[in-house]
């Protein structure tokens, strides 16, 4: 704005010294335009940290959330979206960056945590073969993000729908963390399978205000001031190994005092299939995502799914994540569909048929025009009716 000012000053005050108006006031205009495109282009508008935090293997589910909130922006606001990144090579951040260098008003910035913050990768936090090291960079943001005032923190397995920078704008009355309240059913499955839990060991007696972890809106000065990453630490070694990992301790650390704005700005689809608006964010929590069980252009799947698939044709991964459904449901292959299961079989050699997914087996015993007949490892024999090449109904 300063370099604005001083380039228009002299403009104005020839403008005042001649008689020739008329040309000085179109130069003038003319200026006040650039001035007004340099004041709110998305280089110079508001900035929207939001931060995400990936290894290598989920990167391609990262790009596709990107990819969907790329599309739902403002053009006088720069989103600045970091990833704290664990062991993703060069070369893939790279790819992601030069793919959205043609968003104007987005920005990405790879963190390496290991270079940042080396004595994380030296604790030992509980994980498995699902929730990484990874899950708990949400802890240390207060750290790695001493620029910011507040920050908008983003699991990557999710679609976003409308423009963070609403989210990012909301007034946490005074609270350290935001969070999105449940979605409709959940609290019935924390009660029943959770409830002692969450009462004895996070010290919730309201399971109502246990939250997901996948959408936090984080006030860093109170943070700082707070001890935000102390306090999440120590519910953490009290706790020992959480179920749900980060999750539990955030919980056990936040639930009471954080503020919940609507549940739409984290939509988890394993708790409710048809929401009573539209979300904001739809997020695929727990095990069943759709890179696994489903495929682009499917016509039986959910509209979430085939949301996740039109923003992965879009997405920088698109090739990647196609294979990896092509290799998942056999395609490419000769198939053999079971309509009642809407399960996905390959045909081999030896009259054998192998479920591409977790690979149960049939023989082929009887085979015509119209009919199969098949015994199943595990259990007997059944009778398909052939409706179309490779799609068969259960008769008996």
């Amino acid at each position: 704005m300063n370099k604005w000012y001083k380039k228009i000053r002299p403009v104005f005050k020839k403008f005042l010294q001649t008689k020739n108006r008329l040309k000085y006031v179109a130069l003038v205009v003319l200026l006040i335009l650039c001035g007004s495109s340099f004041l709110y282009s998305p280089r110079a508008g508001r900035e929207i940290p939001i931060v995400f935090a990936a290894d290598e293997r989920y990167m391609p589910y990262l790009g596709v959330a990107i990819t969907s909130l790329a599309e739902h922006t403002h053009s006088e606001n720069l989103y600045h979206i970091y990833i704290i990144a664990d062991d993703v090579l060069e070369e893939t951040q790279k790819r992601l960056i030069d793919f959205f260098k043609s968003y104007q008003n987005i920005r990405i910035t790879f963190l390496p945590i290991a270079e940042i913050l080396p004595v994380i990768k030296r604790m030992k936090f509980p994980t498995d073969d699902y929730f990484s090291v990874a899950t708990y960079f949400r802890f240390f943001v207060p750290q790695l993000f001493p620029q910011y005032q507040k920050i908008l923190y983003l699991d990557g397995d999710l679609i976003i729908l409308d423009d963070v920078a609403n989210l990012y704008n909301m007034d946490l009355q005074g609270s350290l963390l935001g969070v999105a309240a449940q979605t409709p059913g959940a609290d019935i499955q924390y009660k029943n399978l959770r409830g002692d839990y969450m009462r004895s060991s996070l010290g919730i007696d309201d399971t109502s205000r246990y939250f997901n972890a996948g959408v936090l809106l984080v006030d860093l000065v109170k943070a700082r001031k707070e001890n935000y990453t102390q306090k999440l630490l120590r519910t953490l070694k009290k706790l020992g190994h959480p179920p749900l990992y980060d999750q539990d301790v955030l919980n056990g650390t936040y639930a009471l005092t954080a503020h919940q704005f609507p549940y739409t700005y984290n939509f988890e689809i394993q708790f409710a299939e048809k929401p009573d608006e539209l979300p904001h964010i739809i997020h695929y929590s727990g095990n069943v995502k759709p890179w696994d069980y489903s495929y682009p252009g499917q016509e039986k799947t959910s509209l979430w799914n085939k949301l996740f698939w039109e923003y992965a044709s879009r997405s920088p991964y698109k090739e990647e994540l196609y294979q990896k459904v092509a290799e998942l449901f056999c395609f490419g292959e000769e198939l053999f569909i079971h309509t009642q299961w809407e399960s996905y079989f390959k045909r081999e050699e030896n009259k054998r048929i192998v479920k591409c997914i977790d690979k149960d087996a049939a023989t082929i015993i009887e085979e015509t025009d119209s009919l199969i007949r098949l015994k199943w490892d595990r259990w007997g024999v059944e009778t398909f009716k052939k409706e179309k090449e490779g799609v068969y109904r259960l008769i008996q």
